[in-house]
């Protein structure tokens, strides 16, 4: 296995495990579960070279639900001015969007940004800068770059069992719950929108697909 090092992945010797959850995947729950439990986990791959005896488990998550949640999150929710908690997407966000859109997103109201019509021409606009964020990159990119030749068995499960997973794992209910409430924006993309989005994340909804639920198998 290739030297690999990635916030988003996180490898728990003691138990065999490699937890992978890109963002938007529950990845808070599982971050602030481990800084809160402090369990020793790393994020390098590097560390299990040549071993064959892991088990690797990632949660997906449906990429429309995915993707609704990101711009619930980062769009609606958030001011974009030059105050945004993230100036990495802010720049995205500055080179993606022509000069009069950008101006109506740091200026417009939850309401109008809550629109299908201006979600469409947000879409449009950023579809060529999906893979330059980790909010919105494709989930099966984190699996393309490390090599899972060397692990025991591969894992998919539904990013809403994660709470589940951790607590069978450690014995621990985590404290954080995954948010879901992007579930409830009622916006859509239109017709040729719709093509780009299912066309980038093909890959995804076949791995989401390929998901499961976790049953806890403790006695």
């Amino acid at each position: 296995m290739k030297k690999y090092n990635d916030p988003r992945v996180f490898v728990d010797q003691g138990n065999k495990k490699v937890i992978v959850a890109n963002l938007k995947c529950g990845y808070s729950t599982i971050n602030q579960f481990y800084k809160n439990q402090g369990v020793n986990v790393s994020h390098d791959f590097e560390v299990f070279t040549n071993q064959n005896d892991f088990e690797c488990v990632i949660f997906v998550r449906e990429p429309w639900a995915r993707f609704k949640s990101f711009y619930k999150n980062w769009v609606i929710d958030k001011q974009v001015d030059e105050s945004y908690s993230n100036m990495y997407l802010y720049n995205i966000f500055k080179r993606a969007f022509s000069e009069n859109f950008f101006k109506s997103l740091c200026s417009s109201t939850v309401e109008k940004k809550s629109s299908s019509e201006f979600f469409n021409v947000f879409f449009e606009q950023f579809s060529g800068s999906l893979s330059e964020d980790r909010h919105t990159v494709r989930q099966v990119d984190i699996l393309k770059e490390i090599d899972c030749s060397s692990v025991s068995n591969l894992c998919v499960y539904d990013f809403k069992d994660n709470q589940k997973y951790l607590e069978s794992l450690y014995n621990v209910s985590p404290v954080i719950q995954n948010e879901t409430g992007s579930c409830r924006l009622n916006i859509k993309l239109n017709k040729e929108n719709q093509k780009t989005f299912n066309s980038f994340y093909s890959d995804d909804f076949q791995l989401y697909e390929k998901s499961e639920r976790f049953i806890d198998g403790r006695t």
